[in-house]
């Protein structure tokens, strides 16, 4: 029985990309984003820093940031959870969630 639940969790994940931008300040902050992620019972399947880039524009208040690009695995219905969770990150400046 244990077996089939877990074969049932692991159907209903999907992929997704979850490309954001930390405050330049705020490196550690790559470990509170992997956390929340498995928080939702997701997890990363690949990670990619883009380093640090000038922003086109001021982001709260701030004028570079760090790029990162994640796969990750994560169950439909916790993608708008992980949103709302990322929007009360202050050190999270921008991110998108895309299905891959």
């Amino acid at each position: 029985m244990k077996l089939y639940l877990s074969v049932k969790i692991a159907f209903k994940m999907k992929n997704y990309t979850l490309t954001f931008v930390l405050s330049a300040s705020s490196e550690k902050s790559v470990g509170d984003v992997e956390k929340v992620i498995k928080s939702f019972s997701g997890e990363v399947n690949k990670k990619t820093e883009m380093g640090r880039k000038t922003l086109a524009y001021l982001v709260k208040k701030q004028s570079e940031g760090l790029y990162f690009d994640w796969e990750i695995s994560l169950d439909p219905s916790n993608v708008n959870a992980l949103k709302a969770k990322l929007n009360l990150m202050p050190e999270v400046l921008r991110y998108l969630v895309l299905l891959a």
